[in-house]
């Protein structure tokens, strides 16, 4: 069963003030949220359970859940931090430690939307028998950041700040990772912490999978990637599923 963890705990800053009264994830797209063409292309890829990390306006996102039409086909649970901004990696643990997710999960971040064979990725990932995936996209122009060098099908170097002395990356996060659940054991409960440093880390071990897309993902970040994923999915309404 393929578990999915949508990372919205944040309070959406640079994309204020749509994210006043209103989390990125229910930012209206089309007819309908950007949530739901997540929820969309999650089942359409085999999905069966996804687990939200929230905190800010989390009511807002539980009351969309209990209404939208994929909670009759995908299992989706929450694990809300409230107040307590603990990063994406804390944000994981603390669902880990609610009994939320299994041995082995992905991630998504609540801002992006993919365009990927994602069971293919997952294959690739347990066949390379690594402890993490992490999907990356060329860097080509001056538009997004590199943050990852990748060799022989692994990520090599992984720097989410960097100030020129990194000019050798190539590839930046496309949004999805892999992880194992014994990565996170790690980490103290209810402490804030970020994916970057665990992708850091499986990277110095060469445990890190890289899982290369051709293209990058729409993402709502910005406002400008907000106006792009508009333009984008006009004309393209989410299909209800049928259960």
């Amino acid at each position: 069963m393929l578990t999915c963890v949508i990372l919205a705990g944040g309070r959406g800053t640079r994309m204020r003030p749509l994210t006043e009264k209103q989390p990125k994830l229910l930012l209206p797209v089309s007819g309908g949220t950007f949530l739901d063409y997540q929820l969309d292309w999650l089942h359409r890829q085999g999905v069966a359970r996804v687990v939200f990390c929230l905190g800010h306006l989390s009511h807002l996102v539980v009351t969309h859940l209990r209404t939208c039409p994929w909670r009759d086909v995908m299992d989706l649970r929450v694990s809300d931090e409230q107040k307590q901004a603990l990063g994406t990696a804390g944000a994981v643990r603390l669902a880990i430690e609610a009994g939320l997710l299994g041995d082995s999960f992905l991630t998504l971040y609540g801002d992006t939307l993919p365009d990927m064979d994602l069971p293919s990725a997952v294959d690739l990932w347990q066949d390379s028998g690594l402890q993490g995936m992490l999907t990356v996209y060329r860097v080509t122009s001056g538009a997004a950041k590199p943050t990852a060098l990748i060799e022989s099908g692994r990520v090599t170097e992984f720097v989410r700040s960097w100030h020129g002395e990194h000019r050798q990356l190539s590839h930046a996060d496309y949004g999805v990772s892999g992880f194992h659940r014994a990565t996170f054991q790690k980490l103290a409960v209810g402490v804030r912490s970020g994916f970057a440093a665990l992708h850091r880390e499986l990277a110095q071990a060469g445990q890190l999978a890289a899982i290369e897309i051709g293209e990058p993902p729409l993402e709502i970040g910005s406002h400008a990637g907000y106006r792009a994923a508009l333009s984008a999915l006009t004309g393209r309404p989410c299909q209800p599923p049928s259960a």
